[in-house]
């Protein structure tokens, strides 16, 4: 395993109670990715620290067992992510994996 200490916002589903803080990602940012077409919000008020590779990660295809990612967020969309993230720093849950 890795050494590197890493910190990941999570992405999920279910729709965040409405005193959590996320950002819903659009339908073409979720396709940009090669998501489902279903919901998907950043929590941004956690985040989840682990060494680089985690034990829970999981290659997103048996066809390419090296691969862990979907890709990059468009600039707009990582930038309010960022900025939601760091405005909830005081209060920023972590979660260690």
């Amino acid at each position: 395993m890795g050494d590197t200490s890493i910190l990941a916002v999570p992405i999920t589903h279910s729709k965040p109670a409405p005193e959590r803080n996320a950002v819903e990602l659009p339908l073409k940012v979720r396709r940009h990715l090669g998501l489902d077409d279903e919901p998907s919000w950043v929590i941004t008020d956690e985040v989840n620290r682990f060494i680089w590779p985690g034990y829970d990660l999981r290659p997103i295809s048996r066809d390419r067992p090296e691969q862990f990612h979907y890709g990059f967020l468009p600039v707009e969309t990582l930038n309010e992510v960022r900025r939601a993230v760091l405005s909830n720093v005081a209060s920023l849950r972590t979660v260690v994996r």
